[in-house]
């Protein structure tokens, strides 16, 4: 039963002429106070490093701080020896601040570039729908730009997808009644967020020669990884996962690392075994699409082994900017609410224990056009 069927249908329909489908191949407040009064870094200091990295030179932080908590906005005269000094508390933690920011060259600074210059916070990159964060100070509302910090409960509302980017440049999106908690968030070294409800995708990018990690926690297991694009979800049936890039290693209190490849999944039931799978192919999106003023509807050939289907369209070909989903146990779509333009398409299948399978990407050109 299709979970996107909703409202009135209208009698009016569009010509199929006017729907192409091709296929793609997919490869919180103001600074504080604090940044306005700068330390001076003492001649001692000047000439001791100043010989050892050109361009350290005596140079001060400009006194303009940063619009966004965690943020500097890089004034003239500025170097990650000065921003290391007024932030981290000494010039010999500018490897870290290159390394947050990836910056390639740390003598040559653009001016009205934005770094990060503290570590535990992650940037809203999308959001379509309602989410929100847990404070101190109570909810907020997250809206697109906002920065969240590590200890944060973030959650999504229904009809939602929300899209992070964290210091380590990996992503992670959130869709609908999704809920966790960032906790940690080691400036790319360590990421670690846990999991409370829900489901989240990761892309996670891999480094050479480095030691940071990223994780996934749920209650009882820790998913890690170095460099891959894999699905978690957590809900009453139990931890599901899938591998869609490079390899995961899923850690069982109590119990030995089972290591999952590309093209592989699992399910941790609530007895606490690991049932483990390989995902299912790619279902075939039929190309006919229809198109009336409330619905775009399309259906998938039905496959063995697939219990549902799940329909996505983006606005990016790594589906950071989901802006319509569906899922369906016939295959049949019917999406609300989608104007005219071009998406990024992706539709998957989901087998019995819910691990969802590998994905087939297209790009869809849809206008509406008169009969």
């Amino acid at each position: 039963m299709n979970k996107d069927v909703g409202g009135s249908r209208r009698s009016r329909r569009y010509s199929h002429a006017d729907i192409h489908i091709d296929k793609y191949h997919a490869r919180e407040s103001i600074m504080s106070l604090r940044g306005l009064l700068r330390g001076r870094i003492t001649a001692a200091i000047l000439l001791g490093y100043g010989a050892l990295w050109p361009g350290l030179g005596g140079e001060v932080i400009a006194e303009t701080p940063s619009e966004e908590a965690g943020q500097h906005i890089v004034e003239p005269g500025d170097t990650l020896w000065s921003l290391a000094e007024h932030y981290l508390g000494s010039v010999l933690e500018w490897p870290r601040l290159q390394e947050w920011n990836r910056v390639e060259s740390p003598y040559h600074l653009r001016p009205g570039t934005s770094l990060v210059v503290e570590e535990g916070s992650a940037t809203v990159m999308h959001l379509d729908g309602r989410a929100w964060v847990t404070t101190p100070e109570g909810e907020q509302p997250l809206h697109p730009g906002m920065r969240v910090r590590v200890g944060q409960l973030l959650e999504t509302a229904t009809h939602t997808f929300l899209s992070l980017q964290l210091p380590d440049d990996s992503r992670i999106v959130l869709p609908s009644s999704s809920r966790l908690i960032l906790a940690e968030l080691g400036g790319g070294e360590r990421v670690r967020i846990e999991l409370l409800d829900g489901e989240v995708e990761s892309r996670v990018p891999s480094r050479e020669g480095s030691d940071g990690r990223f994780e996934v926690m749920v209650p009882g297991v820790t998913i890690g990884v170095r460099g891959t694009h894999f699905r978690v979800g957590s809900g009453k049936q139990g931890l599901v996962t899938g591998v869609l890039e490079g390899r995961v290693e899923v850690l069982m209190d109590g119990q030995g690392a089972i290591d999952l490849a590309a093209g592989q999944g699992g399910r941790l039931g609530q007895d606490g075994h690991f049932e483990q799978v390989v995902l299912l192919p790619p279902p075939l999106l039929v190309s006919s699409w229809r198109g009336t003023e409330d619905f775009l509807e399309t259906r998938v050939e039905p496959m063995e082994g697939a219990h549902a289907y799940r329909l996505q369209l983006a606005q990016d070909p790594q589906f950071v900017s989901i802006v319509r989903e569906g899922v369906s146990e016939s295959g049949e779509f019917r999406l609300p609410g989608v104007g005219e333009g071009a998406y990024h398409v992706r539709v998957t299948a989901i087998d019995a224990l819910g691990i969802e399978g590998q994905p087939r990407h297209s790009v869809l050109f849809y206008r509406l056009g008169e009969p």
